[in-house]
């Protein structure tokens, strides 16, 4: 017996009401790549790469282009903003913005569940736009897509190689980067040279945090990764904010490399961050709210701290704690549920709530989600400053 579910997480900041536009601006379909050195490839795409990878080389094979080059003209249809076409050769001249598919990563969690194992498939990508000849980053839309599957044995290599194929190739499985690239790219507003940034810079992990992560034998670099995309992702969508891929720190004269399926490997400036991010995980905690003979009622609690500023003005202007309980009843018969994903779901929701904060400002929301000693009305004050200096003007 096999149960299967889909959980689907589009972040995207074109995803957003659209401004009426006069005219559509042409962008230059340049295909799908890989956001890797070649060297990088085998550890960042271990099952992708298995999947649609060339067998010599070290980008995606020829095949992986057809089925999203088939959904330019539904794009083109659907789109008030943007008109794509394939004519590259006017896409290295004059001011012309090209487009691509990058795919950013991919990860595969295995929890047992008594005698079954939850299987979590995630792939990141980056819908890119970029000046062709001057290899400059414009503008960046995250995209986070999560295939759930429960199995009564842990995947095999197969397994695992054939469900990412999916994932990349095959519209008609729920979870599939082709209908989010649509999706994505048919909302797209073009970033104009020059424009305000947002990324985050750093990735703090508090000893408790630490301290639980050893627990559980997790790589604090890579979760540390996975935090900022989730962030990133999160912002981006509620706030229709720019967005630039998370580099650890923030690097003067970072490259971006992309390895495109026709053979073509480019190494893109990313512009600097105007605005920067820094996040702190300060800690997990679990508590038991009550059970009965039948249900135990547990929390899991996750502590996060945000700070965000202008680095060239030396400007701070949000600086506060949060806190996420997500509370789950759970049947004494069933088995509690992996702690690990419960946690990363309490801090996707935090994000995606704080996100939208920053627009509502809610007295009772800010009182729930801080710690007891918060002064709610400074927290609301910070939240106003950072929409007003921050969002409005990077948008």
């Amino acid at each position: 017996m096999t149960g299967r579910w889909i959980i689907l997480i589009v972040f995207c900041l074109g995803c957003m009401p659209l401004y009426v536009l006069a005219e559509k601006q042409t962008l230059y379909y340049a295909g799908f790549a890989y956001l890797a050195d070649c060297d990088e490839v085998a550890d960042r795409y271990k099952y992708a790469n298995k999947a649609i990878g060339k067998e010599n080389g070290c980008g995606p094979a020829d095949f992986v282009e057809a089925p999203y080059a088939k959904t330019l003209s539904e794009i083109n249809r659907s789109s008030s903003s943007v008109n794509l076409t394939v004519n590259l050769g006017d896409s290295q001249s004059g001011d012309a913005i090209s487009l691509a598919i990058g795919l950013d990563g991919e990860n595969v969690s295995v929890y047992q569940l008594r005698d079954r194992y939850v299987v979590h498939y995630d792939l990141t990508a980056q819908i890119l736009t970029f000046d062709f000849t001057n290899k400059e980053i414009i503008g960046a839309y995250p995209v986070f897509i999560r295939f759930g599957d429960l199995l009564d044995e842990p995947p095999t290599e197969e397994q695992r190689v054939a469900v990412f194929k999916k994932m990349l190739l095959d519209r008609d499985f729920g979870a599939n980067l082709i209908d989010e690239f649509v999706g994505v790219a048919k909302n797209i507003r073009p970033q104009q040279r020059g424009s305000l940034y947002f990324k985050v810079g750093d990735v703090n992990l508090a000893p408790r945090a630490l301290e639980y992560l050893d627990s559980q034998n997790k790589n604090p670099e890579v979760y540390k990764t996975w935090v900022a995309q989730a962030f990133s992702k999160a912002f981006s969508s509620r706030l229709n904010m720019p967005v630039l891929p998370y580099t650890k720190g923030q690097a003067i004269g970072a490259k971006m490399a992309l390895q495109f399926s026709d053979g073509l490997a480019s190494n893109f400036d990313v512009p600097p961050a105007s605005y920067l991010a820094e996040i702190t995980i300060r800690g997990m905690i679990k508590k038991t709210l009550g059970e009965n003979d039948y249900l135990r009622k547990l929390s899991y609690i996750i502590g996060l701290g945000l700070k965000f500023e202008q680095p060239d003005m030396n400007e701070v202007y949000l600086s506060q704690n949060f806190q996420k309980g997500r509370v789950r009843d759970i049947s004494k018969e069933q088995g509690e549920p992996n702690s690990w994903a419960e946690f990363e779901e309490s801090l996707s929701v935090l994000f995606d709530q704080v996100a939208e904060q920053v627009e509502k400002k809610e007295k009772k929301w800010i009182k729930d989600h801080t710690p007891k000693n918060a002064n709610v009305k400074s927290a609301r004050k910070e939240l106003d400053a950072f929409y007003k200096k921050v969002v409005d003007l990077s948008r």
